[in-house]
């Protein structure tokens, strides 16, 4: 079942992560670094203008900050997640918001994003308003989540995201031309069902529903996660997906 995104519940669930995300968001850190590496091998080591989606803890900008010299860069989440001025000496401009509806007087050479757009309700529509915010031969470099990201929970509740799969990202990226894209599985393995939705829990990835599952529907999954235990324990899927693309002039 798909769902439409309520976007100011998103917005608790991560807020309430906050603390809690960095030491759980193991996959999203080496998405982040792997991003990272793929951007750098594009060859440009300044941007002059930078836009950063969904930058949350901060966990991509510190490594684009590291790597990267900008005259200045944008950073942009749902609400505000971390304070800037933990990056003294740097030009950020704090652009907080909703990304769909949030208009800019200015174009980028560079828009980069980790782990957000799976969370984007009209994802063809929001690459053409990417395209048309870029430089020419700008940049858009992103990572989010195929397909069999979280298998097992979408099995079990019949909910989850929208996760296009490669194939579906590069007809989607229409008037670019793909420098790289790779996908891949990634399994986390847990001591108990409990502690898979602990995970998320801590990651701010279950902002799909408000309401609190009932004692009987939370004892039915973590029943029904039975079937997901292996010898090196209760398994949880990540697929991701991750793709640098120049503008086509």
């Amino acid at each position: 079942m798909h769902f439409k995104i309520d976007k100011e519940l998103v917005a608790q669930r991560f807020s309430r992560s906050l603390e809690t995300y960095e030491d759980n968001a193991i996959v999203q850190r080496e998405m982040a670094d792997t991003l990272i590496m793929m951007l750098s091998n594009t060859g440009n080591t300044s941007y002059s203008n930078c836009l950063e989606i969904g930058a949350g803890t901060g966990l991509l900008s510190r490594s684009l900050i590291n790597h990267f010299i900008f005259n200045n860069l944008y950073i942009n989440d749902l609400v505000k997640t971390f304070d800037t001025s933990k990056f003294p000496g740097n030009n950020i401009i704090e652009a907080w918001g909703d990304i769909e509806t949030l208009q800019f007087n200015t174009l980028f050479d560079l828009i980069i994003s980790g782990a957000t757009l799976q969370w984007i309700e009209d994802k063809s529509a929001f690459i053409y308003k990417l395209r048309q915010m870029l430089s020419p031969k700008g940049i858009l470099a992103f990572s989010t989540f195929g397909p069999a990201n979280f298998q097992e929970i979408r099995t079990l509740t019949n909910q989850g995201l929208s996760y296009p799969t490669l194939d579906k990202w590069e007809k989607m990226l229409e008037g670019f031309t793909i420098k790289s894209a790779e996908t891949y599985q990634r399994t986390l393995y847990f001591e108990s069902p409990s502690l898979v939705l602990a995970h998320m829990r801590d990651t701010g990835v279950n902002g799909l529903t408000r309401s609190k599952m009932s004692r009987f529907e939370l004892r039915r999954l973590i029943d029904g996660y039975e079937q997901f235990k292996t010898p090196h324990g209760y398994a949880l899927t990540y697929e991701p997906l991750i793709i640098v693309a120049k503008k086509e002039a």
